[in-house]
């Protein structure tokens, strides 16, 4: 009788350990994943970034963090967030600011920052990311703010600013586009009424054409004329009309 190839041996056994590695290392690569989100469910971190279908040119997010922090970055949109817990610490190129709950954080597009955590229980807040052009029909169609519209502060306490912020997300999480559309429009509309204006324009250095853009976060020399101060009243989330919205903003 000749020799009997044994199960496994030869050329078979090579690719047999092989896919044993790849399988344990598929294993600890789970288990890395599950101990990195076991940490941050102790840490108390979450977090949801997320948009809706019937709300275009907005962004939502949602979270808490404690040890997360966001490196130097900019938007090419508006920033609203409305802090809802803990403190956070707003790093912007005049210096560092903090928000506690009640807080409203107000950022112009391209403004670079920073943000972290400013007590040890981390921060929580609820934050919009209106498109340029979304704040721009707001204005037009709200306001009495011409131009390209933009914050004069980065922190306000603003508690029913906040609150608005936070029913923007609550309507859109439970569905409901209309009534979230509305809360953005009378959010964004009280926060520039109160707290923004029109942004200077500025020759382009070297521009060749003289063309004009806007300076963000230049809050000294935002116009305050024509914002108004219309009297917070109604506090109805269904608002259909701009005399409505007006009422509230």
């Amino acid at each position: 009788m000749g020799n009997v190839e044994q199960p496994g041996a030869g050329r078979g056994a090579g690719p047999g350990r092989s896919g044993q590695r790849r399988d344990e290392q598929r294993r600890d690569g789970q288990r890395r994943d599950e101990q990195r989100r076991d940490g941050q469910r102790r840490d108390g971190e979450w977090a949801r970034h997320w948009r809706h279908a019937e709300l275009p040119g907005l962004d939502l997010l949602r979270a808490h963090y404690v040890r997360h922090t966001f490196p130097r970055h900019a938007h090419d949109g508006y920033v609203l967030a409305a802090v809802t817990g803990g403190i956070e610490e707003v790093g912007l190129p005049g210096g560092t600011e903090r928000a506690g709950p009640g807080s409203v954080v107000l950022i112009n597009p391209e403004v670079p920052h920073t943000a972290r955590a400013g007590a040890p229980e981390g921060w929580a807040y609820a934050t919009l990311y209106p498109a340029r052009g979304l704040v721009t029909d707001v204005a037009a169609d709200i306001t009495t703010v011409r131009g390209t519209p933009g914050f004069a502060e980065t922190t306000v306490l603003d508690r029913e600013g906040a609150r608005l912020i936070s029913e923007v997300h609550r309507a859109a999480e439970a569905g409901n586009a209309l009534a979230a559309d509305s809360l953005l429009r009378i959010a964004v509309a009280r926060m520039l009424r109160r707290h923004g204006g029109a942004l200077p324009a500025r020759t382009v250095p070297g521009g060749g054409g003289g063309g004009l853009f806007y300076t963000p976060g230049a809050s000294h020399a935002l116009s305050r004329a024509g914002r108004g101060g219309a009297p917070y009243g109604n506090e109805s989330t269904h608002l259909d009309t701009t005399q409505e919205v007006e009422a509230i903003v």
